[in-house]
């Protein structure tokens, strides 16, 4: 009996082993296939950064053609208003139509209404009728006397009959033309509503052109402000050319002028030689002073000049080397620094745009009503700008998130947390303590959002409230059965 039991314990461990062999295999593969997906993952962002920059040279050598579309895109622009107008003027018309229609088949029900009920009488009446014919013909044998009179009855009681007959005729024929009229009714509201729907169809479509000509507008105004100080330095290099030039003929003239006075040479009389051999003005004023200084140093020779002349042109060429390197240096880190600027005020743009979007849709979910927006102080600098967070809860006023009680900002601030994963969702998420300020109604508004999201991310909540571990399909605990030994215990709620 004893070595039964132990051997049935035996087979349960065993069993229980492979149980954890085939746990642990699965989550080896899951493993792997998250690791080749993160593989994939490097290797598409790396094409994308380079996809990217190659995106960028393109948007540098298409500036001059976007801005000679600007005109045709604002004309564009002019005609699809003009078209959206028309639409909402459309929309209001057909809303107004249907209302029209709709009151119209309400009067038509009301009739309808009236006429079934004269119907009920006429029937009523009737079968009366045929009640009082039957009681006459019972006592026609034992009243002789009255049989004319009731004759004279009788034949009253006919006409009535047949002149509520037509008046059934009649209403039957008005409930036909009631019930084509509301067929008429009900296709010319299904039409109507067709139309409606082409038409938000079509605004939904004008409004993302819109959006993108915008976006295409935005980026050519950043590229003509990157362009602008270039502009500028090249005016002022002109200015400063044009004023050396001026002060180099004011020289030349000053030169003749002391030459002719001191020599009795005309300049003017000489013919000057421009080819490419011939020296130039600084080199002959470096021979005349070589000259004159040869004259007033005659007495004198320096042996070692020839030496020192040599170490001083090396070490010149050198200095003039490391300074064209810096020069050239300062000027590519000009270049980048421009262009990280262009990439990171678009990389911005249009990653506060989509942030503020699913910003806009989350907050009413999570708060059941009300609105919120993210809004820049300055828009015209977006490196130096900051982000305000304007909030409307329901039943509020719009205002700041500085004024909301500490419930309110921490789910104004799950919101926006949401809105940032959401724009790039991201395989893991860690959630630390994030519920504990949240009521019971928010809580439950909260695990919605974050049961949707785990469709496509896997969610790791650290938490203490009953309600997130009743929702969570994994508990993970510690527990001290012993003092000192600490144990994991995971519970699986599916």
């Amino acid at each position: 009996m004893d070595l039964e039991t132990q051997l049935r314990a035996d087979e349960r461990e065993g069993e229980k082993l492979r149980q954890e062999l085939e746990q642990a295999a699965t989550k080896k593969s899951l493993l792997s296939a998250e690791i080749h997906r993160l593989e994939l993952d490097h290797v598409r962002l790396e094409h994308e950064h380079l996809s990217a920059d190659h995106e960028c040279e393109r948007l540098v050598q298409t500036v001059q053609t976007l801005l000679q579309e600007q005109n045709d895109l604002t004309m564009a622009l002019r005609s699809l208003s003009d078209e959206i107008q028309q639409c909402h003027s459309a929309a209001e018309a057909r809303l107004r139509e249907k209302t029209e229609r709709e009151g119209a088949l309400a009067e038509q029900q009301n009739s309808f209404i009236e006429v079934k009920k004269t119907l009920e009488q006429v029937e009523s009446a009737v079968t009366q009728s045929r009640i009082r014919t039957a009681a006459l013909g019972e006592k026609r044998d034992n009243t002789h006397l009255n049989l004319e009179n009731r004759i004279k009855l009788q034949q009253e009681t006919a006409e009535q009959i047949g002149s509520r007959q037509t008046q059934i005729a009649d209403i039957l024929r008005r409930k036909a033309e009631v019930e084509d009229f509301i067929a008429q009714a009900e296709k010319d509201l299904d039409r109507g509503q067709t139309a409606l729907q082409e038409l938000e169809n079509q605004l939904q479509a004008n409004r993302q052109s819109y959006r993108n000509m915008s976006m295409n507008l935005a980026e050519i105004e950043e590229s003509i402000k990157e362009l602008r100080p270039s502009h500028e330095a090249c005016q002022e290099q002109k200015n400063r050319l044009q004023l050396l030039l001026s002060e180099k003929r004011l020289n030349t003239q000053h030169l003749a002028d002391n030459i002719r006075e001191k020599y009795d040479v005309d300049l003017g009389q000489f013919a000057l030689d421009l080819s490419e051999n011939s020296p130039s003005r600084d080199d002959l004023l470096s021979e005349i002073d070589d000259l004159r200084g040869r004259l007033e140093r005659m007495g004198e020779v320096n042996l070692a000049a020839i030496g020192e002349y040599e170490d001083l042109t090396a070490r010149f060429q050198f200095m003039s080397q490391q300074k064209e390197d810096l020069e050239k240096s300062i000027a590519d880190l000009h270049q980048t620094i421009i262009k990280l600027n262009r990439v990171c005020r678009l990389r911005f743009k249009e990653s506060f745009e989509a942030i503020n979007e699913k910003f806009e849709s989350i907050f009413p979910r999570l708060f059941a009503g009300g609105k919120a927006k993210l809004v820049l102080t300055d828009e015209n600098d977006y490196l130096e700008t900051g982000v305000d967070i304007v909030v409307q809860p329901p039943g509020k006023k719009l205002q700041s998130i500085t004024l909301l009680s500490g419930g309110e900002k921490a789910l104004t601030a799950v919101s926006l947390l949401f809105a940032i994963f959401l724009t790039k969702p991201s395989p893991f998420c860690f959630l630390d303590e994030v519920d504990a300020p949240l009521d019971d109604a928010n809580i439950d508004r909260f695990n919605e959002m974050i049961k949707e999201m785990s469709q496509f991310s896997q969610f790791v909540l650290v938490t203490h409230n009953k309600k997130t571990m009743q929702a969570a399909e994994i508990l993970y605990g510690i527990t001290m059965a012993e003092p000192g030994v600490s144990k994991v215990v995971s519970v699986r709620m599916s």
